[in-house]
């Protein structure tokens, strides 16, 4: 049996056939984040996707035919490479989400300001629902996670 993503829906429609896929997966493209959340597994190694490998990836999971991303991390608008790492798998025809915190890197956060539309999803992780239990949360709350969201949020 196979699947077909439906953007729409945010699902899959199941197709007839013997094709083994993985139709979705989720991509920790870094384990970085400036937060310190009670509740992470992110092991805080520093290390990231590497990119100078994207034609092997791309390659590797069109063949396991997935069809939707969800980059993820620790916090991958930390990662320096993340428009070009979204901007390959979008031309290369996936669907991609992104699951964020909404702090990063500045040129990021404007990056996704602007190419916004690549993304079939884009899911800000708001784990509490007031500015003060995310403090306490998260340890400190220094950049703000909760304006950081609105205002990404607002400028989408």
């Amino acid at each position: 049996m196979g699947y077909i993503y439906c953007k729409e829906k945010n699902g899959f429609i199941k197709t007839l056939g013997n094709k083994r896929e993985l139709p979705q997966i989720v991509w920790h493209i870094t384990d970085k984040c400036r937060l310190n959340c009670q509740y992470c597994f992110a092991t805080r190694s520093s290390i990231e996707a590497d990119v100078s490998k994207m034609d092997a990836y791309v390659g590797r999971l069109k063949e396991l035919g997935v069809q939707k991303i969800d980059i993820s991390g620790g916090e991958p608008l930390e990662h320096c490479k993340l428009p070009k790492i979204c901007t390959s798998l979008y031309q290369n025809g996936f669907y991609i989400t992104l699951t964020t915190k909404g702090i990063g890197l500045d040129e990021n956060i404007q990056w996704l300001e602007q190419e916004y539309g690549m993304f079939s999803r884009i899911i800000f992780s708001i784990d509490v629902p007031s500015e003060e239990e995310q403090r306490n949360l998260v340890g400190t709350d220094e950049y703000n996670t909760f304006d950081s969201i609105r205002s990404i949020m607002e400028y989408l």
